[in-house]
């Protein structure tokens, strides 16, 4: 396999750890955004390139029509989480990708309050994984989750639309803030992939997750996160969900191979902080006074709760 060098800290386990050690399985990590980099990775035992669209927590995008390209060359199936990316929003197997794979946690469901998955794929594909994973190791859904699920996504459409357009305001409004370190926003000029990210998504949106870091010491960065007030302290099923929601932690759980101290050009001493923005109409006016009003509000923090929170917020 193929596996993006930035990713998720459990695929990053299961590529690296557990499919090497207990299934003898080869996986090379590359850069995804660095086209030649995937072609020199293919071997002819290459039989599947896992990816994302949109990149957590980094917001790296990946070109997928020439992910496509580089998988049939080879021979390969290429599998893409577009958990960041939804439908109606992006359609990825209209592009030709074998496998779709979303957590109906986050948008689809939108309301944080159920737990699922879903693999989308031709028939003959989507039988195997029946035959394997539901029938003999029991990846199924309850049937309150996905009733949850099926009445969340009745709003999708809507909530996206808002929550896109929150989401530039409030990247915008970071990136201009002299306090931020750094803004990574598919919609702002600045993002590397900016370009691409506009052609792909046919300027309907770039997502509503980005990250930042707050430009200072940890101390104050860990007061900034417990000093928000709209935006709540919450976990990954917040994520992209109604509500404004702050996720932070003191190590950023995404993995690179190299040893080095950068991740994905990010200074490892910055804290990053992850956004999901949320659908309120006034969204993006009530989270730029709640960033600007907890700069300046002091909180005591206890160390054991310091040690676990820095700043990689969600706004979702």
């Amino acid at each position: 396999m193929i596996v993006g060098d930035m990713t998720y800290e459990a695929v990053w386990r299961l590529f690296s750890e557990l499919l090497p050690q207990r299934y003898n399985i080869e996986a090379t990590f590359v850069d995804m955004g660095d086209m030649d980099a995937v072609r020199a990775a293919v071997r002819p035992n290459t039989k599947l390139i896992p990816t994302e669209t949109i990149a957590n927590p980094t917001t790296k995008v990946t070109d997928i029509a020439a992910l496509v390209s580089i998988a049939r060359e080879a021979g390969a199936l290429l599998s893409v989480d577009s958990t960041f990316t939804p439908p109606p929003f992006f359609r990825l197997l209209a592009l030709g990708t074998d496998l779709v794979i979303h957590s109906l946690t986050k948008y689809i469901n939108g309301h944080g309050d159920a737990m699922g998955g879903v693999v989308i794929g031709s028939k003959p594909l989507i039988h195997h994984i029946k035959a394997d994973a539901l029938v003999d190791r029991g990846g199924t859904i309850s049937p309150f989750n996905a009733w949850l699920i099926m009445r969340g996504s009745v709003t999708l459409p809507l909530r996206l639309k808002q929550q896109f357009s929150s989401a530039e305001t409030v990247a915008q409004s970071l990136a201009d803030d002299k306090r931020v370190a750094y803004v990574t926003y598919p919609g702002l000029d600045s993002h590397d992939q900016h370009r691409l990210a506009k052609d792909q998504f046919a300027g309907k949106g770039y997502g509503a997750v980005m990250a930042f870091a707050v430009d200072r010491d940890p101390d104050t960065q860990n007061r900034f996160v417990a000093n928000l007030k709209i935006i709540t302290s919450a976990g990954s099923q917040a994520l992209s969900s109604i509500w404004a929601a702050v996720a932070a932690a003191a190590l950023i759980v995404t993995r690179r191979t190299s040893r080095n101290s950068d991740i994905c050009g990010f200074r490892s001493v910055s804290r990053m902080t992850r956004i999901s923005s949320p659908t309120s109409p006034s969204a993006g006016r009530d989270l730029r006074t709640e960033l600007r009003r907890t700069w300046t509000r002091p909180k005591w923090i206890a160390p054991s709760r310091a040690n676990h929170f820095a700043s990689r917020l969600m706004l979702g």
